[in-house]
């Protein structure tokens, strides 16, 4: 896997460098559970990143190598970014709340609680991102015979006086 990061000047000042190194440490780690557990009939679990399949196998790509499954040995499938799709969700609509709740008192409260405001959902809404697009790429590679495919999010992160703007660009290949 490679990361291409590119950092802004204004982003690394203040508390929005707290919230940068806070988001880029959760994308790192999210990164560790990307491959799908296979339970087979015999009770072996194979762990690895579906690529594709067809009448027969399932294709499965695993630190020794690509290895074909037979589809009649498969008993289960746990596809990988449904925990974090379900919990960054849950902590959305959390932040979502949040902010409706704390918005009109961030004035008078200052920089740290207005942080806080907007915390769960800086941090929820990325993870529920990660979480369907790595769920939805191992079902469609499960389900179908398909070529690999993969996302690239590029962060469009504008801090100027006032006019800001905050948002990404999304590169996928099929």
């Amino acid at each position: 896997m490679f990361y291409t990061v590119l950092i802004h000047k204004k982003l690394m000042e203040g508390e929005m460098k707290n919230l940068f190194i806070l988001n880029l440490l959760i994308i790192f780690l999210l990164n560790c559970g990307t491959g799908a557990i296979i339970s087979k009939n015999d009770g072996q679990k194979i762990e690895g990143k579906i690529l594709r399949n067809d009448k027969e196998n399932m294709y499965i790509k695993t630190y020794s190598g690509e290895e074909p499954i037979k589809k009649s040995d498969i008993t289960d499938i746990d596809h990988p970014g449904n925990g974090v799709l379900i919990g960054g969700s849950i902590l959305s609509l959390y932040g979502i709340l949040n902010i409706s709740v704390g918005l009109p008192q961030c004035q008078e409260q200052g920089a740290a609680f207005c942080t806080g405001v907007f915390l769960p959902a800086s941090i929820g809404i990325p993870m529920a991102i990660w979480g369907y697009f790595v769920w939805t790429d191992s079902v469609y590679a499960a389900e179908s015979s398909s070529f690999d495919t993969s996302y690239l999010f590029i962060p469009n992160i504008k801090l100027a006086n006032n006019n800001s703007y905050y948002g990404f660009h999304m590169i996928s290949q099929f």
